[in-house]
């Protein structure tokens, strides 16, 4: 996810990779905040803050934007959790050797992928 918008803002390929990597399967494989959901986060804090220290409005910015596509992941899908999201506990073996079995990451997967992209980018050009 964060990939698809590196270039935009200056991030080589090479470090959006990275950087998203330990994101995958819910932080980690955990099943906690979907990866989609982690990666878009990031391009929000790319296109709506800054580095300099104390800038309250560039926080503020960064802020409504994550909430408001949290919101409309959780209106779309339930919900922004992994394990919620698949309908299994990929942090379990038990659990991945489903998702696994069923095919959860190449069908549903991508799907949250592509539509927290598609809300990041509303959300960066508005912004």
């Amino acid at each position: 996810m964060l990939g698809g918008f590196a270039e935009k803002y200056g991030m080589p390929l090479e470090h959006a990779v990275r950087t998203a990597c330990a994101f995958g399967g819910g932080i980690a494989g955990t099943a906690q905040t979907c990866g989609a959901v982690n990666g878009a986060l990031m391009v929000l804090g790319l296109a709506h803050a800054t580095a300099e220290p104390g800038n309250g409005p560039a926080r503020q910015n960064t802020y409504a934007a994550t909430r408001t596509l949290l919101d409309r992941f959780r209106e779309r899908h339930g919900s922004v959790n992994c394990r919620e999201l698949l309908g299994v506990d990929i942090g379990t073996s038990e659990g991945r050797e489903r998702a696994m079995r069923d095919g959860l990451f190449v069908t549903r997967c991508p799907v949250f992928v592509r539509e927290a992209a598609v809300m990041t980018a509303e959300l960066v050009c508005v912004g």
